[in-house]
């Protein structure tokens, strides 16, 4: 089971039953296609169509219904929350994991490098985490560096072992999400400085 991170969306940790993961990676990759699709992403982004007038009428109408129905789903509020919620409950490594990262590392690497992102729900999670941080950088970056930040003054003020066991695990899954998310986040983050206020002593 994964345990949330502190600044998590909702605390929901990831599902046990398969069922209800099969149905997670099915919505993650329908919320994941929407964003990537150009004429939704450009209702998003306020962007108005090209081409004759007519058509282009046509399309702006269509815009305008696409970008009245996404906004309070989709925008810049709802994919913040999204990115905290992918980063929090659902990018750190679960027990079973852990398990298999210690009784062959090599393999678990292997393993990790061949997974395809809607076979498994933690690589699902991630390819949507990368979407929308591109979809969304100037409002989902901050929040990322906040992440990671929080995840860090955790592990510092773990007052027991689980606690620091948990800590460690977010940690681990804000910098993975910095991995993940590094050209969308490059203009938005000071790079110099988060290094030094995570990593130096």
């Amino acid at each position: 089971m994964r345990t949330a991170a502190p600044g998590s969306a909702r605390g929901v940790a990831a599902p046990q039953c398969p069922r209800f993961e099969r149905l997670l990676i099915h919505c993650m990759v329908f919320i994941q296609q929407v964003l990537k699709c150009k004429p939704y992403r450009k209702a998003l982004e306020g962007a108005q169509p090209d081409g004759p007038a007519t058509r282009a009428a046509a399309l702006a109408a269509m815009t305008g219904e696409v970008r009245a129905s996404l906004a309070p789903r989709l925008g810049e509020d709802a994919l913040e929350g999204l990115c905290r919620l992918l980063v929090c409950d659902y990018l750190p490594l679960g027990e079973d994991e852990l398990t298999d990262w210690q009784l062959d590392a090599e393999a678990w690497q292997q393993q990790q490098e061949v997974v395809g992102s809607k076979d498994k729900l933690r690589p699902c999670a991630e390819s949507l985490y990368a979407t929308a941080l591109e979809t969304c950088p100037a409002r989902c970056a901050p929040a990322v560096a906040s992440m990671l930040q929080e995840a860090h003054q955790a592990l510092a003020t773990a007052g027991s072992d689980a606690q620091a066991h948990t800590a460690a695990l977010n940690v681990e899954a804000a910098w993975n999400a910095i991995g993940l998310g590094e050209y969308s986040l490059y203009d938005h983050v000071d790079f110099r400085a988060l290094f030094a206020q995570a990593l130096l002593p």
